[in-house]
């Protein structure tokens, strides 16, 4: 059966409120963000989630600022250290998965495609991109190795911003290439929709190398994670074919950031699964 999951509010309080309704309903995952700043009062609200209810756990790694594929030595180093920080705590609490980003290109602010300049700047960036990739491919091995030491599943999410890294279906499987059984993908469907990709796309190309899902809704323009009910309708049909892939692969709903209720999580769940079923 497909596991369910959800992300976990950054509050205690709202930890509190969001998790036990979601566990009691059959949701059977958390992922939790590996921040410097959670206070005790989270990790002790955690504890006490995670002994009563048992669900099975994944770490996102922390991403913003980071640069795992700098051109600069000490960057990339100092990026490596902190994600390798976000697999310590994945295995510190018996993490099944832990989740990164590969970071963005070094090009940035594109200007509009009416500009004389857009087609020199999007040279510049597809040169970037071919560089950060390739430097993405040399660091990627020994944080796997990092993480199967730790016995943590490495995956890598996919992006959507123009200047980030993987963001296509190729993209991707160029960089798993040669590391199947060691990293596998988080697949965030939201982002696909708002790169402009059809989900399905990414299962063509790595099927069941897609390890973890990301799910949450929006308009196509937008990563604004909302439900799958106020979404593309396409995004949503996309859904019974990514499960499809990898049917151990947590459908994990990216929500709680948002602000919305149990309710309105335990509705796509609800509708979710109807699909599948069908």
């Amino acid at each position: 059966m497909t596991p369910f999951g959800f992300d976990t509010p950054t509050t205690a309080e709202r930890l509190g409120t969001i998790a036990p309704p979601l566990l009691e309903a059959g949701f059977d995952w958390i992922e939790i963000e590996d921040l410097a700043d959670h206070p005790p009062a989270y990790w002790q609200m955690l504890n006490k989630i995670v002994a009563r209810y048992e669900p099975r756990l994944s770490v996102h790694c922390e991403y913003r600022h980071l640069a795992p594929a700098a051109q600069d030595a000490e960057i990339r180093d100092a990026s490596l250290t902190v994600i390798r920080r976000g697999i310590d705590l994945a295995a510190r609490l018996g993490a099944n998965i832990a989740v990164i980003h590969g970071g963005k290109c070094d090009v940035d602010g594109l200007p509009p495609e009416s500009h004389p300049l857009h087609p020199l700047a999007m040279q510049l960036l597809s040169a970037s991109r071919e560089q950060h990739h390739r430097r993405l491919r040399q660091v990627l091995p020994a944080l796997a190795d990092y993480a199967a030491a730790h016995c943590v599943r490495l995956t890598v999410e996919n992006l959507f911003l123009p200047c980030d890294l993987l963001r296509s279906p190729d993209e991707m499987a160029v960089l798993l290439d040669g590391l199947e059984g060691q990293v596998g993908m988080c697949l965030d469907v939201g982002h696909a929709h708002v790169a402009g990709f059809a989900p399905q796309a990414f299962v063509q190309a790595l099927g069941a190398r897609i390890w973890h899902v990301h799910v949450h809704g929006n308009d196509g323009q937008c990563d604004s994670h909302r439900t799958l009910a106020q979404s593309d309708g396409a995004l949503a049909r996309s859904l019974p074919a990514v499960a499809a892939a990898n049917p151990d692969a947590c459908l994990l709903f990216e929500l709680t950031m948002s602000n919305y209720s149990p309710q309105a999580i335990l509705a796509d769940r609800e509708w979710l699964a109807e699909q599948l079923r069908a």
